[in-house]
């Protein structure tokens, strides 16, 4: 407790220092016309890479105008970039992989704010409904010096959208009844959003019905206000809630076991005040909860809470010396009341049991730094960051006694612009994740069994190697990086007798790919684009990783003239025959989707849409328990903005 208050009162101690050492430039102690050129201003949020001159891995920015009306959650449109792919069983919570890794090794942020899950499947804020996005930034390769524990593959950073004028979308899908309505509203200042969606179960190829039926509100309100020239604060409040949620995946929900998730709520918050080209602080909360109920026919109904509240503090700071220039910074988090809890029925004897399978809590702190320098055509940068973590479960047994640990990391990157056109690009990075506090304390049942935790788990460490180069002129965009990323301590979940389940580390294990995309403008209504990824995973006895995703090459043919836009989206994903142990080999398909745009007038816009044209039946990931696709899907949106 001690460290904790002293770490908060160091980073409220560096605010006021902050403030002090502008208000001495203010009043002239220094010559502002000797200083070089200031890092870019401060806008967004959360986003540090994009402050480094050479980032240490390759990103891919994704608009609000990039989300197709069928996209019911981020991990759908993510997994259309490169190195991209969806993970996990279905349904609402399908979650993403990065890099042929998901999980909690992929980090998902909003507005700087990590977003936690006791889910071993990961989490992909699914509670905020893609229309109040404005934008997300997706940065692979290890991301752990910038961005902390969890991001060996990379981090996908949400930045909510920012209405402008008063906005409003209706739509209709076929297969599952999919309806949704939207609201926006807003100005410089303030804004305001509201999604309404509800789906029913799908259905597969072959007739078979899918769990995936919701119903979900979630709200967004940002604030923005300027108290002189340089200082300004922002607001951002979002709320999710979710009912009746299906859990999609391909077990018999008609007569063995029946899963949904009744009730899940979040409420996340942040207030950040910053002063322009110099520092940033920022404090956030987020609450959540999730209950989850399984019916098995006959025998038992078993409802699970699951819930935690978040919450952190953070401060960083622009510095420059002579031709050197970068940012520093302190991070720290705490993570309460961590519980899950259980509630059994015996449908025989009518007996009510009740457990407690976690009662944890968890503080981290962290500092980092980094330099950027320019000499000439070559850019660098390089940083580093030091993290600790203390994990206390509160039962009182032997094997939950308090956990605590520490890991140094850095990134080294350079890059080259031979001409205009070309640059070439190389890093070195370290990524690393902390056992999650499930993965030690959680002693009870899961969906797929009794799952004991264990306390002696060692850190994931991650070493990246990467080389790519990008290619742009007035028609050509082209991006291709190659990669190997040599994991030790791998944490992967083990089957032991009586149906029950635990957590061990491998030895080591070894991520390599090549991952590119490529973008050509015809004509200035023509354009296609060209993108895919090749991944590899072994652990050192030559077996298969679980997590990795099948490769994939995609093409896009888009169309913008006039009142009319189009895109047709074909994605051949490859066989995928090398699995681990809780996953299923992958025939070959190609998926084709498509969408067409007509601007009726300045305010309406009339979208017709559709999914899964070749109306393929295929498993969405290797998981085994992975979901079917649903049948070919047809929609219509009609959207109305007055700016």
């Amino acid at each position: 407790m001690f460290f904790r208050r002293s770490i908060i009162c160091s980073t409220i101690t560096a605010l006021l220092a902050a403030s002090s050492t502008s208000a001495l430039a203010k009043s002239g102690q220094s010559d502002t016309s000797t200083k070089t050129q200031a890092l870019q201003t401060i806008v967004v949020i959360g986003n540090k890479h994009q402050h480094t001159s050479a980032p240490s891995g390759n990103s891919q920015m994704l608009f609000a105008s990039d989300f197709s009306p069928s996209v019911r959650n981020l991990s759908e449109l993510i997994a259309d970039t490169p190195g991209a792919e969806l993970s996990g069983q279905g349904g609402l919570f399908q979650v993403y992989a990065l890099r042929g890794m998901s999980r909690w090794r992929v980090l998902t942020q909003v507005a700087g704010v990590p977003v936690h899950t006791e889910r071993r499947a990961g989490t992909a804020a699914s509670f905020i409904s893609p229309w109040l996005v404005g934008q997300t930034e997706i940065v692979k390769g290890p991301v752990s010096t910038l961005y902390g524990s969890g991001g060996l593959a990379g981090i996908a950073q949400i930045q909510p959208r920012q209405f402008h004028g008063l906005n409003l979308q209706t739509g209709f899908s076929s297969n599952g009844d999919v309806q949704f309505e939207n609201l926006g509203w807003g100005n410089e200042q303030y804004s305001l959003g509201i999604s309404h969606q509800t789906e029913k179960n799908g259905q597969t190829p072959s007739g078979d019905a899918i769990n995936s039926h919701f119903e979900q509100t979630s709200t967004s309100f940002l604030g923005h206000w300027q108290f002189d020239e340089d200082i300004e604060s922002r607001l951002m409040l979002l709320y999710g809630n979710g009912n009746d949620i299906g859990k999609a995946n391909n077990e018999d929900f008609s007569n063995k076991k029946y899963t949904t998730y009744p009730d899940e709520n979040h409420l996340m918050a942040q207030f950040a005040l910053e002063k322009r080209d110099e520092w940033q602080a920022n404090f956030s909360l987020h609450q959540h909860d999730l209950l989850t109920q399984t019916i098995r026919f006959g025998q038992r109904i078993n409802s699970a809470t699951a819930k935690a509240n978040d919450y952190s503090l953070n401060f960083s700071k622009n510095w420059q010396w002579q031709a050197f220039q970068g940012r520093w910074g302190v991070e720290q988090e705490y993570r309460d009341n961590i519980h899950a809890s259980e509630r059994e029925l015996n449908l025989k004897s009518d007996v009510v049991a009740t457990s407690e399978f976690l009662d944890a809590e968890q503080y981290s702190a962290a500092l980092f730094a980094f330099a950027n320098y320019q000499l000439n055509d070559w850019a660098f940068s390089l940083g580093g960051r030091y993290s600790y973590i203390k994990q206390s479960s509160h039962f009182d047994q032997p094997q939950h006694q308090d956990r605590s640990d520490s890991k140094a990391t850095y990134f080294a990157s350079a890059a080259y612009q031979l001409d205009d056109n070309w640059q070439l690009t190389s890093s070195l990075s370290t990524g690393f994740r902390f056992p999650s506090v499930s993965e030690r304390f959680y002693n009870g049942m899961t969906a797929r069994g009794q799952t004991f935790g264990n306390p002696q788990l060692q850190s994931e460490t991650a070493q990246n190697i990467e080389f790519g180069f990008n290619y742009h002129n007035d028609n050509i965009k082209w991006l291709m990086s190659a990669f190997n990323n040599d994991i030790d301590h791998y944490i992967e979940r083990i089957d032991m007798p009586d149906d029950t389940r635990t957590y061990r580390n491998l030895d080591k294990g070894t991520i390599k790919g090549v991952e590119f995309g490529f973008n050509h403008q015809l004509s200035d209504s023509f354009s296609y684009e060209l993108s895919g990824h090749h991944l590899k995973g072994r652990d050192i006895n030559g077996d298969a990783i679980a997590d990795i995703s099948p490769n994939k090459l995609q093409l896009a043919l888009n169309y913008d003239h006039q009142q009319w836009q189009a895109q047709l989206r074909i994605k051949h994903r490859f066989s995928h025959r090398s699995v681990a142990s809780g996953e299923q080999p992958l025939d070959s398909v190609n998926i084709v989707t498509g969408h067409i745009d007509y601007y009726l007038s300045d305010s309406w816009q009339l979208t017709l849409w559709a999914d899964n044209l070749l109306n393929k039946e295929y498993a969405v990931t290797s998981d085994d328990k992975s979901a079917l696709s649903n049948e070919r899907r047809f929609g219509v949106t009609l959207s109305w903005s007055m700016e």
